[in-house]
C-alpha cells in the first residue's frame, strides 16, 4: 500500500512539472492517459473487502470481516420462518473482539494451526450457543430465564432430581451442594462442570475454579473455545476427528459440544462463515 501511494505522489508531481509547448504547432492539447486506467480508458476498482489481501498482516481482516457477516447476518436462520434481530451494536462489538482474539490466540499458540473448517465450525458454535434475545456473540453465563437456581439442580450432586443425574453430577467434579450452579455454562461454548473448569485451570494458568465467572470473559473465553474444541476438553469429541482432509463433517463436528443437538443449523451456520472467512482471512485449507 505505501508503494502504491509513492508511486502515485511520483506520478503527480511529475506531471505538475511539465509544461506544455502551446506556442508548437500542432501540439498535444489532449488530457494524458493516467497509468490507472485499462485499455478502455475506464477507472479500476478494488472493492475494500477484496483489497485486504494485498495489505493485511492479520490471519484474519477484522473489519472486512465485520463488513461481510454485517452482510449476511439475517440469513443466518434457524429455518425459514426465523426471522433474525439486526446486528446491533453491542453484538458487532462482541464479534470484533473474538475476531481479534482469535487472531491473537494462532499468533501467540504455535501449536494449533489456522484452518478454516475449524474456525468456521469455531464460529458457527458462538454464533448458535451464545445468542442471548436481540444480542449474539455474547460471552456470558448460562441463563434460566425465570427458573432460577433450580434450572441448574440437574448439574448438582445433591440437588439433581434422581440419582442418574447426582452421578453424572460427581463424575464431572461437581461434588458438593451449590456446584451445578457455580460451575454453569460460560463463555462462547459454555463450559460446564467443574473437571472443566479444572482442566483450564491447568492449561491457561488462571483459577477459573474459584473465579469460574472469568470464562465468560472474552480473553479467556475465545481460548477457552479453540483449545477445548481441539482438544476435546468438552465431551471427548475433537474437532480434527470430525473435519480433516478431504472430509469436512460439519453436522458430526456438533458432537464436540453437545451430541447431535441441532446440528443440522449450527452445520448451515459454518458453511456460512466459511464463506465469509474464504472472502476475508488468509487461512488455509491446510491440516
Amino acid at each position: 500500500m505505501k508503494k502504491v501511494a509513492e508511486a502515485q505522489s511520483k506520478q503527480t508531481a511529475n506531471t505538475k512539472h511539465q509544461t506544455p509547448n502551446t506556442n508548437q504547432t500542432g501540439a498535444n492539447t489532449t488530457t494524458p492517459k493516467l497509468s490507472n486506467l485499462s485499455t478502455d480508458g475506464k477507472a479500476w476498482f478494488i472493492h475494500p473487502i477484496a483489497l485486504f489481501n494485498f495489505v493485511s498482516l492479520d490471519l484474519i481482516d477484522v473489519e472486512s470481516f465485520l463488513t461481510k457477516y454485517e452482510s449476511e447476518h439475517k440469513n443466518f436462520k434457524a429455518n425459514e420462518k426465523d426471522v433474525v434481530s439486526d446486528f446491533n451494536q453491542k453484538s458487532k462489538d462482541s464479534l470484533r473482539g473474538i475476531i481479534k482474539r482469535i487472531n491473537l490466540f494462532y499468533k501467540e499458540h504455535e501449536e494449533f494451526k489456522p484452518n478454516i473448517y475449524y474456525v468456521s465450525y469455531m464460529l458457527a458454535t458462538a454464533r448458535w450457543e451464545a445468542t442471548w434475545g436481540r444480542d449474539f456473540f455474547c460471552a456470558l453465563e448460562e441463563r434460566s430465564g425465570s427458573l432460577g437456581k433450580a434450572y441448574f439442580n440437574k448439574y448438582d450432586p445433591v440437588l439433581a432430581s434422581n440419582e442418574s443425574l447426582k452421578k453424572r453430577a460427581k463424575n464431572n467434579g461437581n461434588t458438593e451442594e451449590g456446584d451445578g450452579y457455580k460451575y454453569r455454562g460460560r463463555g462462547l461454548v459454555h463450559l460446564t462442570w467443574k473437571n472443566n473448569y479444572k482442566k483450564a485451570s491447568d492449561y491457561f494458568g488462571i483459577d477459573f475454579v474459584d473465579q469460574p465467572d472469568k470464562a465468560a470473559e472474552l480473553d479467556y473465553a475465545v481460548p477457552i473455545m479453540i483449545w477445548g474444541m481441539m482438544k476435546g476438553i468438552f465431551t471427548g469429541g475433537k474437532l480434527p476427528r470430525y473435519i480433516y482432509k478431504s472430509h469436512i463433517d460439519y453436522k458430526a463436528a456438533r458432537a464436540v459440544i453437545n451430541k447431535n443437538d441441532s446440528a443440522d443449523n449450527i452445520a448451515f451456520f459454518a458453511r456460512q462463515f466459511e464463506s465469509i472467512l474464504r472472502a476475508t482471512s488468509n487461512l488455509t485449507e491446510e491440516f
